[in-house]
């Protein structure tokens, strides 16, 4: 095996940065184009009407957003192999604001060596500053996956 998983066993941890979901960060994740008129698109992600109108105290952080640190994660686990192999089914469990903090977090449940490569099985997750969850779900994948 190669990266971070190479000599991990059932039952470690692993995590990611920790990261500030700012306005700006939020705005430029959700906002749109940046050169299109009348930036940032309305929406709850960005708008405080637009997240009031859906029944939020105020925007929320996409769930994309919450993925993609998710998968920053995973892809330094897993290298290239991710690329290939990676399957990953979350869900989001509740709503990150603006200036929350976020970290991506996973533990190994599951390794089995076959003729493809390591089979790996992470439960993975993402949490704020308190520790709560708001996406869970797993990940599996191959190390040594051929090419």
């Amino acid at each position: 095996m190669t990266g971070k998983l190479s000599n991990a066993q059932v039952g470690d941890h692993f995590e990611g940065r920790i990261r500030t979901l700012s306005l700006a960060r939020m705005l430029a994740f959700s906002g749109g184009l940046l050169d299109a008129p009348g930036w940032p698109d309305a929406n709850l992600h960005t708008d405080d009407d637009k997240a009031r109108e859906a029944g939020l105290k105020s925007i929320i952080a996409s769930g994309t957003q919450s993925e993609g640190i998710l998968l920053e994660l995973l892809i330094s686990l897993f290298g290239p192999s991710w690329h290939r192999s990676g399957k990953l089914d979350a869900k989001m469990t509740s709503s990150i604001g603006v200036n929350d903090t976020i970290q991506a977090k996973a533990r190994l449940v599951a390794q089995e060596s076959t003729p493809q490569g390591t089979q790996i099985v992470l439960d993975v997750w993402c949490e704020n500053g308190a520790g709560e969850k708001n996406m869970v779900g797993q990940a599996q994948g191959t190390l040594n996956a051929p090419k």
